[in-house]
């Protein structure tokens, strides 16, 4: 058996390694690419609460009309790609944009019995014949998921004239809370 100095294969195996560093010494960011580096955290949430409450305070103040004693039905924001139906992030984003119009004066009506079956689904137009009569105005919005944001656009219809009111478009950093509300339904 012939002896190998320990220089000469010491050199090989790095002339070997160093024509292509594997991927788990890649640095973190680049690994994150391939889906092997999971050490960079997801991007902070933002505060729902606070975003709606200045969603509805530029909602209102960009409207054309007062709404000022006018009755506002507000039901779930639907997702842009499943318009008949809702989930856990469109129903709590509806909760909390009714409740910054109420701390602000308005009087806001439950969309959720008028619009909405039990399962969440949007009801036929034909049983929105009701909201003509006993409401003003109607909040309503979409969102939908990007890369690593939540866009939403919130319309406030007015319901005699049916024609928009106001309208607000704005997105939020997708992080591990908003994460969970879109996997919920």
């Amino acid at each position: 058996m012939r002896w190998i100095p320990c220089s000469l294969l010491c050199s090989g195996l790095l002339s070997l390694t160093a024509c292509s560093v594997p991927v788990a010494y890649q640095p973190c960011a680049f690994r994150v690419q391939s889906g092997e580096c999971f050490s960079q955290k997801p991007p902070a949430d933002a505060d729902l609460m606070l975003s709606s409450q200045q969603a509805i305070h530029l909602l209102l103040a960009n409207a054309q009309e007062s709404l000022v004693n006018k009755r506002i039905w507000v039901g779930a924001l639907s997702d842009i790609n499943h318009l008949h139906r809702n989930g856990t992030l469109g129903r709590l984003l509806g909760e909390q944009l009714g409740a910054a119009l109420v701390q602000r004066g308005h009087l806001v009506m439950d969309g959720r019995k008028i619009f909405m079956d039990t399962e969440g689904h949007w009801r036929q137009a034909d049983s929105w014949r009701g909201v003509a009569r006993s409401g003003d105005a109607l909040l309503m919005g979409t969102y939908a998921l990007g890369a690593d944001r939540v866009y939403i656009t919130l319309n406030v219809l007015s319901v005699d004239r049916a024609h928009l009111v106001s309208s607000y478009a704005y997105s939020l950093p997708l992080g591990n809370n908003l994460l969970a509300l879109l996997e919920k339904k």
